[in-house]
């Protein structure tokens, strides 16, 4: 399974304390739907208007399915392969060469973990 965050690279590099700030939030949120899942419910049944049990529910199932990664760490395979699905529907070039640091930008992730005790 990939995990991504998205954002155009120009405007991070412009917003790079909000591109900081928005991955802090993530993880601080995160941390909550583990260290207090029925707050998270709480939450997330207010903003989304639906049932705490509903709510409840999804977070389990987030946590238990892996689909958000405590560190916000990626997958350099998981991500390859995307590229290289993108390259044959024709979304990018086919000459367009992998490289990692073309596609994260580590500064932002880098700030974010160390602000909520991430090494």
């Amino acid at each position: 399974m990939t995990r991504t965050v998205n954002a155009n690279v120009d405007w991070t590099n412009q917003n790079g304390q909000t591109a900081s700030r928005f991955l802090r939030a993530l993880l601080r949120g995160q941390q909550l739907i583990t260290s207090n899942p029925s707050e998270a419910a709480q939450i997330a049944a207010d903003e989304l208007k639906t049932s705490v049990k509903l709510a409840a529910r999804s977070l389990a199932e987030t946590v238990r399915l892996g689909i958000f990664d405590a560190g916000l760490e990626w997958s350099e395979l998981g991500l390859q392969r995307i590229c290289e699905n993108m390259q044959a529907d024709g979304t990018i070039g086919s000459e367009a060469k992998f490289e990692l640091s073309n596609l994260v930008v580590k500064y932002y992730r880098r700030a974010a973990r160390q602000s909520v005790g991430i090494k």
